[in-house]
């Protein structure tokens, strides 16, 4: 028997994107997510992401209100502003962006039309409780006292995955890499190169985005929790690093009702199979990552439309379980071991040379198919 209904547990880029996916086939799909919405920050979108997009009807209402660019912005310049090296990163020749650069709560909202229009159902405040595994089906619980049974549970609940806890228990835990990232949405800020400016102890990536915002984010070596205040004056001393006319221009719009997002990088890499019966993992829940190769959200719509293909396959579960995992295990295994490296590296003061070195073969094998 295939599968018909799919309870999908996270209504984040993973979650809404299966169901979008999911619906396009015939399957029936609800999704549940405590919060809804996602956090203000800056989203890229690169490499075979721009193709999960496209396969979920998402990619010209992401183009529409995003930034696109023909070319992924791999620019390094120096504190100054000079630029140091560009690697040739040809076009597409499809015609499609490259690169994606787009507002988070934006995106969600994309995500979750495309879910509804293909007969998804989206419950907001609500979580589950309780999860009972036959041969046949999954009963659930959930928190706001209903129940249902499904065909297939998929956990996209992110790093904390209450899924995963119940179904994988406490053998999968984030691990921190001893850092934490800056994130900055400036608006009406001046506009200039995107890309890589290396400061003496910094990585600052900085790219101007759709809406007249731009995107600032460097890592800290660091992850001790910070306040909103903390968190802008530190960025601050990170920008005395540079000379970059276009960097000390931004500088001056980090006033104080600026708001500057401070998380910790966090990692955690589910070695074994994601699915325990009728359950899987997808997603942060069973890769998370820092943003080093900016590939994280990208994963995230890679392994929906993954699963969704598997689905339609017809296959007995176990076997197209098993095969989503063995199409997504390799790709996401590459992001989370290579950017957690260089997350170390740009800790320890790696120059861009010896950046570029780790990071460039990783985003040419992500170039590849899914």
């Amino acid at each position: 028997m295939g599968v018909g209904s799919v309870l999908i547990v996270g209504g984040g880029i993973a979650g809404l994107t299966a169901a979008a996916a999911l619906g396009r086939t015939g399957v029936r799909c609800e999704v549940v997510d405590l919060t809804g919405g996602a956090e203000g920050s800056g989203l890229g979108v690169q490499n075979r992401g721009i193709d999960a997009l496209h396969a979920i009807g998402a990619l010209d209402e992401v183009v529409a209100i995003g930034a696109a660019y023909d070319q992924a912005p791999l620019r390094f310049f120096d504190a100054a502003g000079d630029l140091v090296s560009a690697p040739p990163v040809p076009p597409r020749p499809d015609g499609k962006p490259s690169y994606l650069i787009v507002y988070r709560p934006r995106l969600a909202e994309i995500l979750r039309r495309c879910a509804e229009r293909a007969g998804a159902t989206v419950r907001i405040g609500v979580s589950i409780d309780r999860l009972d595994q036959h041969a046949d089906r999954v009963d659930v619980g959930f928190t706001d006292g209903t129940r249902g049974s499904y065909d297939l549970v998929v956990g996209a609940d992110g790093l904390r995955s209450t899924v995963r806890r119940m179904v994988f228990g406490d053998e999968v835990r984030p691990l921190s890499t001893g850092t934490v990232s800056l994130r900055w949405l400036p608006v009406g800020a001046p506009r200039g190169e995107a890309g890589f400016y290396y400061g003496q102890d910094t990585e600052m990536v900085v790219v101007p985005m759709h809406d007249d915002m731009t995107y600032v984010s460097v890592q800290h070596p660091d992850d001790s929790l910070l306040s909103d205040a903390e968190g802008r004056a530190l960025l601050r001393k990170k920008f005395e690093q540079f000379s970059s006319p276009y960097l000390t221009a931004l500088a001056r719009g980090l006033t104080d009702d600026q708001s500057v997002l401070v998380r910790r990088y966090e990692w955690l890499m589910v070695d074994g199979p994601w699915h325990r019966g009728r359950v899987v993992l997808i997603g942060d829940a069973a890769h998370a990552t820092t943003a080093h190769l900016g590939s994280g959200g990208v994963m995230a719509l890679e392994d929906a439309v993954v699963l969704a293909e598997e689905i339609a396959s017809g296959e007995p579960l176990e076997v197209l379980l098993d095969r989503f995992h063995s199409r997504r295990f390799p790709r996401c295994h590459t992001v989370v071991e290579t950017s957690v490296r260089l997350s170390g590296m740009q800790r320890d003061g790696a120059s861009a040379d010896e950046m570029g070195a780790v990071r460039w073969p990783a985003l040419q094998l992500l170039s590849r198919p899914y």
